[in-house]
Formats: structure tokens, sequence, C-alpha cells
């Protein structure tokens, strides 16, 4: 009876395991996968579940009921392993789980070893290593999917089409002795028929084999930092159940795992009728036992029973709490003793020993105080301890109960093995913090090549990507590599053109791993919102020989819809409105042999704005385009005291350092009369009316080469 009921609970070990669906991966094929492995979770049983690394990962299992197992996995699969879904997360911000088995922990199942757990075996020497009997583990996934491809030609569907194209083979072969409407239904066979019949009754084994591939155990498996990932785990039926358990444990493993349910579904009874007799002689008796334990679980208070377990658990958590802090109680005790002693042993003054005996005198009234805490807890504990057993008692002396908590598998527990590495090639970078993060209009309002850097974790060897990079404009991306560290990525890139606010894109860091696999970053969001101050003007440099003036100051941003605009002031009129792209934030320059016609010479103020911000102040330089005067007619007046000149360009530039056009008169003969004659106030650009002196024939503008006559 006993190895019959050790049987029943072995069989259901082995189906305690699976797990919750991981995010979705990439391509289509593998969501597919991972959607079925979804809908099979929903279906299975959750587990407990115990790991050996529980600091830095959490698992998580369901076992798959056979018949999704078989619909994910495969029939063969299906019939011969409790197969479990385990999903794995690793939570650690450094190191990668390399995973090395995955394996069913029975050491707190009383049942599963008998009594061989307590008898003494022969030490383990040095070079030799052993396996525990309270651990089961899974098959690596390469043995299972060997299996079903040698059971493949096998299955019901093969064998059927198979055996249609072999009759198909043999009609063809003997065909010859026959009619033409034989042969043509041969034809007809072969290729209707049998193609037909293969679409009709698709072969699902190459999905399975791929998922089997995918996600069942191996040995060395990597999880990275703060990931998680699906692996299945095999564990093989007939390893631990008689054929009669088996069909038990595949129709329905709920009654292994749960097996109260008994208590209110008498159908199930049944299936262990048989195990059930050996502990109480019959069906009449099974029965009555079911009747007594029902009643009595019936009167249990539950709630009154789950309050006090609350209770009990924060008293046991406050007294963990207070034995821990009587212990730094005695140790600061034994500190106080100590340096007593010391101050006693070196004849220190008799104040020094007073203080001492003091800090002693205080550490035992701590430590007094904090052992009676110690005591009112425990004895609370010890007291809500005896309740609780009271209000269990009925239903713990309760002969099927106790069996029942006995076939059980809530003590069995899958533990997940490996080590936590650091492999720098292997593991994604982690982005924590980036200079985008606080950017203003100094990085983005302004093109030209920028200075970046981001901090993380396993930064060394990365490169930052930015998916969007082309339609930002941003380009070039260069990491220093000198300057880099695990921890800091630097990098310069250029951007082609200003942008406006917000600035919005994802960045990763992509590293080339191993065997020439990428591994990426997980996505690092920025969004930079900037606001365009007010440009200011510092100075007017002066134009160079090729006509170029730059305008210093602070500020001086654009964008793709706000564009920089300089505005020339004249002492009298109109602005004139140029458009201009900054060097940088700072500089500007202006190249005054491409202002054509449309901007006449004179002196002029600057005004800079970058958009709808508030333009900047009026410079205090003068920006000069020079004037190239030329006369097209004099006219002499009436009287013969004047003369009417007019022409182009008749502007003086004096005030912003430039020149004053200044006439000459000239004889019959050519020779110059007199001094030149500045350009009068009052003239304009096209005229000017001068004194006409006595025998004046032509005038020239001075330092000109010809000269116009006076008509």
């Amino acid at each position: 009876m006993i190895n019959r009921l050790l049987v029943v609970l072995i069989a259901a070990a082995y189906s305690l395991l699976g797990q919750q669906q991981s995010a979705a991966a990439a391509d289509a094929k593998t969501t597919q996968q991972k959607k079925i492995l979804t809908d099979a979770t929903t279906a299975g049983t959750p587990l407990p579940v115990t790991i050996n690394v529980a600091d830095n990962v959490n698992v998580e299992a369901v076992m798959l009921p056979r018949a999704i197992t078989k619909r994910v996995f495969g029939k063969d699969v299906a019939n011969n392993y409790a197969v479990i879904e385990v999903n794995i997360s690793n939570r650690s911000k450094d190191a990668a789980l390399v995973l090395e088995s995955l394996l069913i922990d029975v050491s707190e199942w009383e049942l599963a070893g008998g009594f061989g757990r307590r008898v003494s075996r022969k030490p383990v020497k040095s070079y030799e290593s052993r396996a525990s009997a309270q651990e089961i583990s899974s098959v690596e996934y390469r043995i299972v999917r060997g299996q079903l491809l040698d059971a493949q030609p096998w299955s019901a569907r093969n064998i059927t089409t198979r055996a249609l194209q072999v009759l198909g083979t043999i009609g063809t072969a003997y065909a010859f002795p026959f009619t033409a409407d034989v042969v043509k239904g041969i034809g007809a066979w072969n290729g209707a028929v049998v193609p037909g019949a293969e679409v009709f009754w698709p072969d699902g084994m190459v999905g399975q084999l791929n998922r089997i591939s995918d996600y069942g155990f191996r040995n060395n498996k990597i999880i990275p930092q703060q990931s998680a990932d699906i692996v299945v785990a095999f564990f093989p039926i007939d390893r631990f159940l008689t054929p009669s358990l088996r069909n038990i444990f595949l129709n329905s493993p709920a009654l292994f795992f749960d097996p109260f349910l008994m208590t209110i579904d008498p159908k199930t009874r049944k299936s262990l009728a048989p195990v059930l007799r050996n502990v109480f002689v019959d069906d009449a008796t099974i029965k009555t036992e079911f009747a007594r334990m029902l009643d009595v679980m019936a009167q249990q208070d539950r709630e009154q029973i789950d309050e006090l377990s609350d209770k009990i658990d924060d008293e046991r958590a406050e007294v963990k709490k207070d034995t821990v802090a009587v212990q730094e109680a005695q140790e600061a005790v034994e500190r106080a003793k100590v340096a007593l002693g010391r101050d006693a042993a070196a004849k220190k003054s008799n104040s020094a020993i007073d203080e001492d005996r003091a800090v002693l005198q205080d550490a035992n009234a701590a430590l007094s105080k904090q052992q009676q805490k110690l005591w009112t807890g425990q004895q609370g504990l010890h007291e809500d301890d005896g309740r609780l057993r009271t209000l269990l008692l009925p239903l713990q002396s309760n002969r099927l109960y106790r069996f029942l908590s006995a076939v059980s598998l809530n003590n069995v527990h899958l533990t997940v093995r490996g080590i936590m590495t650091v492999d720098e090639l292997t593991i994604p970078s982690t982005i924590e913090s980036s200079c985008f993060d606080n950017a203003g209009p100094e990085m983005w309002a302004v093109a030209g090549q920028k200075q970046c850097s981001l901090t993380g974790r396993f930064l060394a060897g990365g490169v930052p990507k930015i998916p969007t990079a082309s339609a930002l404009g941003i380009s070039a991306i260069t990491v220093d590599k000198d300057a880099s560290t695990a921890e800091l990525l630097k990098f310069s890139f250029n951007l082609a053109k200003p942008l406006d606010s917000p600035v919005e894109f994802d960045v990763i860091v992509e590293k080339d791993g191993k065997n020439g696999k990428a591994v990426d970053s997980m996505p690092y969001h920025v969004k930079s919102n900037f606001i365009l101050s007010p440009p200011t003007i510092a100075s007017l440099k002066p134009k160079d020989s090729s006509g170029i003036i730059t305008v210093t100051g602070t500020n001086f941003f654009s964008g793709q819809s706000n564009s920089f605009v300089v505005s020339l002031h004249p002492a009298n009129g109109k602005d004139i409105k140029l458009t201009a792209t900054p060097d940088n934030e700072n500089t500007l320059t202006l190249d005054t042999s491409k202002f054509g016609s449309d901007v006449p010479p004179g002196c002029y103020q600057v005004v800079v704005q970058a958009g709808t911000t508030l333009p900047s102040a009026v410079s205090n330089d003068e920006l000069r385009v020079d004037a190239a005067p030329a006369i097209a007619k004099a006219l002499k007046s009436a009287d013969g005291k004047s003369v009417a000149i007019t022409g182009t360009q008749l502007i003086s530039t004096k005030d912003c350092g430039g020149s004053n056009p200044e006439f000459e008169f000239l004889d019959s003969s050519g020779a110059v009369i007199g001094s030149s004659v500045p350009l009068p106030a009052g003239s304009t650009a096209t005229s000017a009316t001068l004194a006409l002196p006595a025998n004046a024939k032509q005038v020239r503008i001075k330092g000109s080469a010809s000269a116009t006559n006076i008509e």
C-alpha cells in the first residue's frame, strides 16, 4: 500500500511546474509561439517555487495539462512527459543568470524519500560528486526533440499519408495492363487525392519541434540582467509512475496536487479508490471518512483562522526583529565591558573610569529592556500558536485529512540553479541618464558638431544608436573610446539642421556581443523641451577683406519653423530684414558682398530675432555697407551759380567708419579747380546740389578716372 502511495506522490511531483508567458518576441513566428504558451498557462495549475538565487531571481511555474501539451509539443511528448512552463526573471542590475539546471526539490515532502533520507551514506570523496535522491532534474531539450523526431514517422497522420502514397505508387507500377480510364484514375489519385489529404491533415510536427528548440530547457542558457524568459522543463513520467497511476496523472493531475478536491467531487475518488482501500478497507468506510472530514471542514471558522494566522506571522516577524535587537544589545554590553577593563588596566583617571561604568550601566539597562520585550513577544506568539492549534485540532485529528495532507504536493518546489555572472559582451547595456535629459537650445536649435554622453552600466564597447536619427538630421555618431568607461559613454554627433522644441526620440546602446550577434540595451526615451531666450548682441566686428562682418552675442538660435532673422536698422527709413543661419549660439557672420540691391549702402544698427522670440536690443556698434557713388548727369542752373547732380549711391558712411563722397570740378583743360567739395547735407542717394565754380566744365567723384560734362 505504502509503495503504491509513494508512486502516486512522486508522480504528482513531476507535474508541478510551468509558468506564465513572457513578453512577446520581435518576429511574428515567436510571437505566435508565445501566445500558444500563454494560452497554455491559463489552463495550468500554479505551483510553489523555491530558488537558490532569491536575492536576484524570481521564478513562476505552471504545470501544463495534457491537452495543452499535446497541442503545443505533440502527442508523444504529452504522453511521456510532465511538462512545466517556467518564467525566470533576473532582477539583478549588474549580473546575468547562467541557468545550469531545473529540478524538483522534494526534500520537504514527507513521503519523498521514505526512511532512506535518514540512512547514513558513504562520504563523498574529493574527486566525486553525487546526485541527491530528493532532487529530480528536467530532461534537456535535445533529448525531447530527438524523441519527437523519432516518433514523427509513426504518427497517425504520417502513416496515413504514406499509405496513400504507397497505394498510388503500386497503382502506377501496374497501370500498363489496364484501360485508359484506370490509368487516369491512378493519375488523379496521385495528383489530387494524396496532395489533398496532406493539405486537409497538415503536419504540425515542425512547429512542435521549433517550440521545443526555442523554449525547452538547455544547459547554460543566459538570462540578461533585468530581463525575463520562458523555459519549458520536461520530466519523464515513466521515471516516477506505474502505468495505472500514470493514466490517473495524465487525465486528472489536479488530483495529485490538491487531493482535497475529492471531498467535494465524489467522482474523482474512483481514481484513487484502490489506494484508499488499502488505508480504509472498503468503499463504505471511505465514504464515511469523507463525510466526516467534510463535516469538520464545514465547521471550521476560516475567517478566525486566517486572522489568527496573519497575526502569528506578524508576531513571528516581530520576534525575529527583537531577537536581532537583543543580540546587538548584548554586543554593546560586551564592548562596554572591554572598554572599562582596558581603562582600569591603563590606570586612567577616576572620571574616565566612571564614564565607562555609566556606559556599561546604560548598555545593561537597554539589554534588559530589549530582553523583556522579546520575552513578551515570545509569550504572545506561544499563546496564539496554542489557540490556532486548538482551532485546527478537529481537522488535524481526522485520519483522512492527515492522509490527504501527506499525499498533497504543496511542499514540492521547483528549484532553479545557476550562477550570476557579469559578461559585458553578452549583457545588454543599461542607460540611466543622458546629456539629452536637460539639453536646451544650445544642443538642438543650431546645427553643427555636438558633444554628448550617456551614463549607466556595462556601456564599455557600446555605440549609441538613434533609430530616428535620419529624420532628425543626426549623423556621424562617433564614440570617444579613450574617455569612455563601463559607466560613461562619451560620443559626438553632427546635427544637420536646427530642431524645434520638443525634440523626442529613443536612444539605445548596441554592442557587438559574441558570434557576431548584436546586443541592444533597452530603449532610453528622450524628450527635450526648451525655450528660445531672446538673443543679445555684444559687438560687431568690422568686415574683413572679403566683406564678412561677424556679429557676436548670446542665444543665436533658430529652428525648422523658427528662422533666424537679422534686421538692419538705418538712421532713417524702414528696417531691412535678412534671413541668416548662426554659426553657433554665440556668433553670426554676414557677407556684405552678397547683400546686392536689397541692402543699400549706409550705416545700420543690427537687431537679431530667433523665430517668435523677443528681438534683441539694437546693437551699439553699426554695420557699414560701403557705397560706390557715380554721377549720371550734371545740369547747370539758370543763373550759372549751381549745378544739380543726379547719380547713384551718393551716400556718406563716415559715421560708421566709412567715407563721405567728394566732388571735383574740372576746367576745359581737365585741370582740377580749387579743392574738392564734400557731399552737402540734405542730399539724397540719387541727387545733390553743389555751388558751381567759374570756368567749371566737368565734375567727377574724387578718385574717379572719368568725369561728367556739365550741361
